[in-house]
């Protein structure tokens, strides 16, 4: 793969990103959904969606996109988001700061990009005193527990259902007490 480098998603990404989050899903969940949950999904509400939260966190300095593109194309093969913890107990038990989502591109994958977007997601919550984080993946996804785990990652204890393409699936909540394990590497560049 080309080089990489991350930086802070703009409005004019978020279709871009909505797009690699829809091919991301099919590539990350095809196992835990049928194929009819993904094509019935209406994409340019998503696309919509995502104009719209891009926007908004430019104006909200706890709130954070990074997206990780290609410098040859500048093609997006990845991205993140996060802010502050969004469950009172999460956040009641030391997780100020929640990963909301991080998404790569089946062939972005293995590069050390994905723990380059932890650890940027990482410093720029912990800039903000909220050290203490935590990220909700499905429980039947062992690639992504087994990502988070290998970045030092534990079961905080709380687990749920979501919602997901019509599905109700069950996940929990992985978590670091201390963030800044995670950010001493710089990321791509």
């Amino acid at each position: 793969m080309s080089r990489l480098r991350l930086r802070p998603a703009r409005p004019a990404d978020a279709a871009a990103i909505a797009r690699l989050q829809i091919v991301a899903w099919r590539e990350s969940y095809a196992h835990l959904l049928p194929e009819a949950s993904f094509d019935a999904f209406d994409a340019e509400k998503h696309i919509e969606r995502w104009g719209h939260y891009v926007a908004r966190v430019a104006e909200k300095p706890m709130e954070a996109v990074f997206v990780a593109q290609r410098v040859d194309d500048r093609a997006l093969v990845g991205f993140g988001s996060c802010g502050p913890q969004r469950s009172d107990r999460l956040r009641e038990s030391g997780f100020a700061g929640e990963i909301w989502a991080i998404y790569l591109l089946r062939a972005a994958q293995g590069q050390g990009l994905g723990r380059a977007l932890m650890s940027v997601m990482a410093r720029h919550l912990a800039a903000r005193g909220l050290a203490g984080l935590s990220v909700w993946v499905f429980r039947d996804n062992p690639a992504a527990r087994g990502f988070y785990e290998a970045l030092g990652g534990g079961a905080t204890g709380l687990d749920g259902h979501y919602e997901f393409l019509g599905a109700n699936l069950p996940d929990l909540a992985y978590g670091w007490r201390d963030g800044a394990a995670l950010a001493p590497r710089k990321p791509h560049q």
